[in-house]
């Protein structure tokens, strides 16, 4: 679901990709982070604001080719934003 909303597209030798990051993310202990809650951004996922850099860490970077035909991936297992079925396979 995530993905949907947040993996930016990209296309590399004739294929399309999404590309999202994988992050960790340190626990306030001080106040200073902000959450809002999933019910608050509407997307089912809490955000949590930081002003500090070094409160967020990068660990994984998630490839996904786009746009396969049904034959090559099989059965469309979601919808996309224009209710158009989703043919998406995993690269990892």
């Amino acid at each position: 679901m995530v993905e949907r909303l947040y993996a930016q597209e990209f296309s590399y030798d004739g294929k399309r990709y999404k590309i999202a990051f994988q992050s960790r993310v340190n626990p306030d202990q001080n106040g200073h982070f902000k959450i809002i809650s999933a019910s608050e951004t509407g997307v089912g996922a809490d955000y949590w604001l930081s002003q500090d850099k070094d409160d967020v860490r990068v660990y994984g970077i998630l490839i996904r080719e786009v746009g396969l035909p049904h034959d090559t991936c099989g059965k469309p297992h979601d919808v996309n934003t224009s209710g158009q079925p989703d043919y998406t396979c995993s690269l990892m």
